[in-house]
C-alpha cells in the first residue's frame, strides 16, 4: 500500500504538503513503514531537500527523516509513523520535480 505525502514541481520557498492522518494499517502509530522521495532527474537550484515529519497533535512536528537530492534520483528509509504525517520541501528548487510517500511494509 503507498500513501502519497508529496508531490511538487519547483520549489520557490520551503513548504510544507498536506498533513495526513495515519490511522490505517499499515500507517499506525508506532508501525514502521519505507519513505519514498523520488527526485526528477533535472532537479536544479540549491538543493532539493525534503523532510518527512510526524506529529501526535499536528502542532509540534519532529523530523523522522530527510532526504537531499545527489547521484540517485531515488531515497529509501524507514520511518516509524505517527497520528500525523507530512513531507516538507525545505530548500528552492528552479525545476524538476519532488514525489514523496510512504510503502506500507507490514
Amino acid at each position: 500500500m503507498f500513501l502519497p505525502l508529496l508531490t511538487k514541481s519547483s520549489a520557490t520557498s520551503a513548504t510544507p504538503g498536506a498533513t495526513v492522518t495515519a490511522g490505517n494499517s499499515p500507517f499506525l502509530p508506532g508501525e514502521e513503514a519505507l519513505a519514498s522521495i523520488r527526485f526528477s532527474p533535472d532537479i536544479a537550484g540549491t538543493g532539493g531537500i525534503v523532510k518527512i515529519q510526524t506529529s501526535p497533535d499536528q502542532t509540534t512536528w519532529t523530523d523522522a527523516f530527510t532526504g537531499a537530492a545527489g547521484v540517485q534520483p531515488d531515497v529509501l528509509a524507514t520511518v516509524v509513523c505517527d497520528k500525523y504525517m507530512r513531507a516538507v520541501v525545505s530548500t528552492v528548487y528552479t525545476a524538476g520535480s519532488v514525489s514523496v510517500g510512504l510503502i506500507g511494509i507490514t
